[in-house]
């Protein structure tokens, strides 16, 4: 089952297949920079990720849709790890 963050800003877009594909890419992705942050106790931050490049697909603008989408997830996961690190300080 997909988090209700990733059904909502990929399924408009993509069939069933597709939207699996792509949630892998995002879980891949993520795990790559911090496994123990969860989606959905940060579904804003990554929701608003995964919009902006699905804007830039559908304007055109991306060529590499996967990983366009992993360097977006990488880069939320570390701002958000980040933030983390820096409150327990």
């Amino acid at each position: 089952k997909l988090p209700q963050t990733l059904q909502h800003a990929l399924a408009p877009f993509f069939d069933y297949n597709e939207l699996y594909s792509l949630a892998g890419v995002v879980f891949k992705a993520k795990a790559a920079v911090d496994k123990s942050i969860r989606i959905e106790e940060h579904e804003t931050e990554y929701y608003k990720a995964i919009i902006e490049v699905m804007s830039a697909f559908k304007r055109g603008k991306v060529r590499n849709l996967p990983g366009l989408l992993s360097h977006a997830v990488k880069a939320t996961t570390y701002r958000i790890s980040r933030q983390m690190y820096y409150s327990l300080i």
